[in-house]
């Protein structure tokens, strides 16, 4: 699911036009001259199908990803086993978006640290993912929060495999990809779960959701790990990167002016957070 963004500024015809193209992994853009600067080195890891000017595409070959992959040129990369290819202190900009949650949490772990050695001094890594406290939150206070998804996964497959499902399916889904009931077509594993995580803190909930979650090559979309900005706040590089500072970003809201507008942060902004590291 693709949010769009904020495209009210431009014209009808063109925002028709733009979505014509974007099926043929095409785009119209428009830089500014004072945008991007001709001596950077970005890099969009993870990057699918997402068009970035100026960045470079990085992302692991998958059949899982073939359709989206076909749209866009890329390096192949494997954030299991390789380094990125790029010196330490190159590369201004790193852009990472709906990626660490597919990711098991030491692997995000080497990412990130392998990012910071990429970056130059007040070099950007930015990072977007759904955001766990916040989805675990609306589910439990405002439920009818997740009737803007009845369209998409639960509307057009769950509910010809459930007899009926509750918030905490769409909250399963959208952390860990549903996987510990796919196999439960009567529901007593998931609603047992519920019952649990109706009356458990967000800690507890996370565990619940998550028991079965696993990293699987063949199907690399998974969600199997969950993320906050104060679970990546605990994660300390200051042995190897003193003084790096880590902030919640916004909606488009880079402290990068190269990592904002109209191109960044289009998946599903209404459940996701934004964080950054910026290397002193």
């Amino acid at each position: 699911m693709q949010n769009k963004g904020r495209v009210a500024s431009y014209p009808r015809y063109f925002r028709i036009i733009q979505q014509f193209l974007n099926h043929f992994g095409l785009a119209i853009v428009k830089i500014g001259k004072n945008d991007l600067k001709s001596d950077e080195i970005n890099l969009n890891i993870g990057s699918g199908d997402s068009y970035l000017p100026g960045f470079i595409n990085l992302d692991m070959p998958s059949t899982w990803y073939s359709q989206v992959q076909a749209r866009n040129r890329f390096i192949p990369f494997n954030a299991f086993t390789d380094n990125l290819p790029f010196n330490d202190k190159s590369v201004s900009n790193i852009y990472i978006s709906h990626v660490i949650e597919h990711l098991p949490e030491d692997i995000v772990k080497r990412l990130i640290i392998d990012s910071l050695r990429c970056l130059k001094s007040e070099g950007v890594l930015r990072l977007c993912f759904p955001d766990a406290e916040f989805l675990y939150t609306v589910t439990k206070r405002a439920p009818q929060f997740w009737s803007r998804k009845e369209t998409n996964f639960f509307g057009s497959v769950a509910k010809t495999v459930l007899a009926q499902h509750d918030e905490f399916d769409y909250l399963s889904q959208e952390l860990a990809s549903w996987s510990r009931f796919q196999s439960d077509p009567l529901r007593l594993n998931a609603l047992e779960a519920h019952l649990q995580m109706k009356s458990s803190d967000f800690e507890e909930t996370m565990n619940i959701a998550h028991s079965e979650s696993q990293y699987s090559s063949e199907q690399p979309g998974r969600h199997i790990s969950w993320w906050t900005y104060s679970k990546l706040e605990s994660l300390r590089f200051e042995d190897s990167f003193p003084g790096t500072q880590i902030v919640q970003s916004k909606y488009q809201g880079s402290v990068s002016r190269s990592m904002t507008g109209y191109h960044f942060d289009k998946s599903v902004a209404f459940l996701s957070a934004y964080v950054e590291y910026i290397k002193a």
